[in-house]
């Protein structure tokens, strides 16, 4: 939760205002959905043109889908 936190400000400093949340499902379900929830809280702050929505389809097409339509910024990722 700390981290996604961490990020978030971080990115906002540097510039970034559409930034993506590409955690996959058991690292959200590790962090009880708290990560996923700082990040949609996050979202409910921004003015709705920087909203990205989460990625619902993880195959390798999915993903890649959900990059071309939501053209990201930057991405919070487990790694």
């Amino acid at each position: 939760m700390q981290a996604v936190s961490l990020a978030l400000r971080n990115l906002k400093r540097l510039g970034y205002r559409r930034i993506g949340f590409a955690v996959p499902p058991l690292h959200v379900a590790l962090s009880h959905h708290r990560s996923r929830a700082i990040y949609l809280d996050y979202q409910y702050q921004i003015p709705p043109e920087q909203r990205i929505s989460l990625i619902e389809d993880w195959s390798v097409s999915g993903i890649a889908s959900w990059l071309r339509e939501e053209k990201p910024d930057a991405l919070i990722g487990p790694w």
